[in-house]
């Protein structure tokens, strides 16, 4: 990969270039000849344009695609919501670092019940072992780093919340 600093004016311009959104991540595959941004969309395109998985993948089996054709809408609301966990967690640390008191300000009150809100349902969408039985989903993957990036940035106490089947979840596949 090639690292590209995002904090200066001709960094932007470069990957400007690359993504209208100005945001990382950007997959260029130039054996295709395609330039994709944003995460949901770089990680279906390589499921599905390189599904090869190594002899010696571990267990369970990463899944091969962003959804399941049966579960199409189920799969789609659960990534959603874990995409507005991390949008909220980012609009919060936005504001903090700004010096903004998050309690003072009703948007981001909201923010914090929103991101309650969700890990709630999605505790209740989840079992100990993931969102989709013997499959190491997306929906797993993505949801390990939520909550692992509002911990390490101290944003929401989701720990406190009691949520065994999102805890089960981290301690399997975590590391």
């Amino acid at each position: 990969f090639e690292g590209i600093d995002t904090q200066t004016a001709e960094s932007n311009a470069q990957l400007a270039a690359r993504n209208p959104n100005l945001r990382i991540p950007v997959l260029i595959d130039e054996e295709h000849g395609n330039t994709l941004w944003e995460s949901n969309v770089v990680v279906e395109y390589l499921l599905t344009t390189y599904p090869r998985l190594p002899p010696d993948a571990p267990a369970p089996p990463l899944a091969r695609s962003m959804v399941r054709a049966d579960h199409r809408w189920e799969d789609l609301l659960v990534l959603s919501t874990i995409e507005t966990t991390l949008n909220s967690g980012v609009n919060l640390i936005q504001m903090v670092r700004g010096g903004i008191d998050t309690e003072q300000v009703p948007f981001l009150r909201k923010e914090q019940e929103r991101i309650r809100s969700n890990l709630l349902w999605l505790n209740g969408q989840a079992t100990p072992a993931g969102f989709i039985p013997d499959v190491f989903s997306i929906a797993d993957m993505n949801l390990i780093i939520a909550l692992q990036w509002l911990a390490f940035r101290e944003i929401f106490a989701w720990q406190d919340l009691g949520l065994s089947n999102l805890t089960a979840i981290l301690s399997r596949y975590g590391e």
